[in-house]
């Protein structure tokens, strides 16, 4: 699930676990990761171990995934093309269990071709919210802070608003209006 944040990716890995009554799991990608060599693919042994074992069905949601890559490094930080190598290695194993994998990220740049033909072109991309999905997102929260009847300046308002937000997430609206 690729697109910026604030749209709602982590959300539906969650919405698509209870779809289909499953348990899920979330991790954030960075967490996968430490200053030793080969920690990953440890802890990554670890996660697959403990979800395969457990029975039934699980949705692991691997949130973030491109804090691993070029465009999110810190300068003078390595890329951790070593962990995407791992998660690959790791995803191959899964693709044969119970383990049902969504990676979230912010962007599609710097994954490696061998990463990609993994995910068997599976690849949801999601924008901001358009003009419309702006305007029911702040009608349904403006319906708890506006009292009265004029519905014509609550509808100019709202129609102000959704304008003026373009390039803002739902969750950047949530937080406008709070």
């Amino acid at each position: 699930l690729i697109g910026p944040p604030g749209v709602g990716k982590t959300t539906d890995g969650f919405a698509i676990a209870k779809h289909i009554n499953c348990k899920v799991v979330k991790i954030e990608a960075p967490m996968l990761c430490d200053i030793y060599q080969n920690s990953g693919s440890t802890k990554l042994a670890r996660l697959y171990s403990l979800l395969t074992n457990y029975g039934r069905p699980v949705i692991l949601i691997v949130d973030e995934l491109n804090s691993l890559t070029e465009q999110h490094r810190v300068v003078g930080e390595k890329v951790n093309l070593a962990m995407i190598d791992a998660l690959i290695v790791w995803l191959d194993k899964f693709k044969k269990s119970n383990v049902f994998v969504i990676f979230t990220s912010n962007g599609i740049k710097d994954y490696p071709a061998k990463f990609y033909s993994r995910l068997g072109g599976n690849i949801i991309y999601y924008d901001f919210p358009d003009l419309n999905a702006r305007r029911r997102m702040i009608e349904s929260n403006m319906a708890q802070y506006c009292f009265g009847d004029d519905e014509a300046v609550i509808g100019e308002l709202v129609e102000y608003l959704a304008l003026k937000s373009s390039g803002f997430s739902l969750r950047d609206i949530e937080l406008m209006l709070d």
